[in-house]
């Protein structure tokens, strides 16, 4: 099994290597941790704090556990009592893609949401780059610039121009996460347009190619296809359920758009080498689950694995999974197995999400050759990049 990071009922990090590997306990004492953002070079982990025992009291902090010396270090202190960005969820942090760099989202005392950069090999402060709210972003795969969508706005920064900050046009109060394609370094976003609607735009963001690919009704999100040009869009939200009206595929450089499942959609993720798509669909019959479902993108076969219910920190990757996909995605990096945590099994009925030790971390085999399996008691997880 690959490595895992999670964080288990009292609120302690651990990284569970190998099957059968006893899990390792990640120092960082009097702090409730949670969250880990593991570093794309395995080395480190980026997590967030409660500074006490006690997750009510709002002193939160942004650590580093640096693996190889087994030291963990506090490299942001939150401003006077300022709280979590959404319910359970101090702070969202992204690893740049050669790993040195970590951007993380914070509440600030200004009200705001602030996006902030650390530099990971540095004992300096993290710097401000930008507030607004909502905030999302998406590292360039150079690592030396980072789009981001700010409230209606989207700006684009240099890392290697002194910060330099460039404004593009077009604002959008309908999605979320800009989607960056690593192959060709092409952005796509969402622009308002009228009675509702918005365009799905590519940008070339070296260059002054701006190109209008359609228009969606509503709500939308979008995903490249690893190492490839398609993209992966979800949009006809239902309502006020959180539930997409199926996934599309949209193939650029052939110009052509298909509806490949008909499924209410809350969440989609690309395996890693982009040959197939989990998404999160409801339970057949029950009310109270969700269920994980892979969809085969040459053979357009779907094979539906696991009833579960989250927790509530899993729910909220699920929530702005355009964002989560970046930093949380469920895939082993081998492709085989998908990660999450909650409670297995159907519920038929809605209740609360619990919040205590029934939660567990499973794994599910991706081609639901192998049924789910608790590996641990906890609340949130994340693989190490890499095989």
């Amino acid at each position: 099994m690959n490595s895992i990071a999670y964080v288990d009922h009292k609120g302690i990090l651990n990284v569970m290597g190998g099957a059968g590997d006893s899990p390792r306990r990640i120092n960082a004492p009097d702090t409730y941790c949670t969250w880990p953002n593991w570093s794309p070079d395995g080395r480190t982990i980026a997590f967030s704090g409660y500074q006490s025992t006690d997750t009510d009291d709002n002193e939160l902090g942004m650590y580093l556990a640096d693996l190889d010396g087994d030291v963990v270090r506090l490299a942001y202190v939150n401003d006077f009592e300022t709280g979590e960005i959404a319910p359970s969820t101090p702070h969202y942090s992204l690893w740049s893609p050669d790993g040195s760099k970590l951007a993380f989202v914070a509440q600030t005392s200004d009200g705001a949401l602030t996006l902030f950069l650390h530099d990971a090999d540095s004992e300096a402060s993290p710097r401000r780059i930008l507030s607004g709210g909502p905030l999302y972003c998406a590292w360039a795969p150079d690592s030396d610039r980072i789009f981001v969508h700010s409230f209606q706005e989207h700006y684009l920064i240099d890392l290697e121009d002194e910060f330099e900050m460039r404004q593009f046009p077009g604002s959008s109060t309908l999605y979320m996460a800009p989607a960056w394609n690593a192959v060709d370094g092409r952005a796509a976003i969402f622009i308002d347009a009228e009675n509702n609607r918005q365009r799905l735009v590519v940008l070339g963001l070296r260059e002054p190619e701006v190109k209008v690919v359609m228009e969606v009704p509503g709500i939308g999100a979008c995903c490249w296809q690893p190492g490839g040009s398609a993209l992966a869009l979800v949009r006809d939200m239902r309502g006020r359920s959180g539930f997409y009206d199926g996934l599309w595929m949209l193939e650029l450089n052939e110009g052509t758009e298909n509806k490949i499942n008909d499924d209410p959609t809350l969440a989609f993720f690309w395996s890693p080498d982009g040959s197939k798509i989990a998404y999160v669909t409801t339970s057949e019959t029950g009310q109270g689950s969700l269920r994980w479902a892979v969809h085969d993108v040459e053979s357009g076969d779907v094979t539906y694995l696991v009833d579960f219910r989250p927790t509530q920190e899993n729910l909220i990757t699920f929530m702005y999974f355009d964002q989560y996909n970046q930093s949380h995605s469920p895939w082993s990096p081998d492709g085989t197995q998908l990660l999450f945590a909650g409670e297995l099994g159907l519920q038929r009925d809605r209740t609360p999400l619990s919040d205590g030790e029934s939660n567990r971390v499973c794994v599910v085999s991706s081609d639901g050759g192998i049924a789910a399996e608790e590996i641990a008691g906890g609340f949130i997880a994340c693989w190490m990049r890499g095989v």
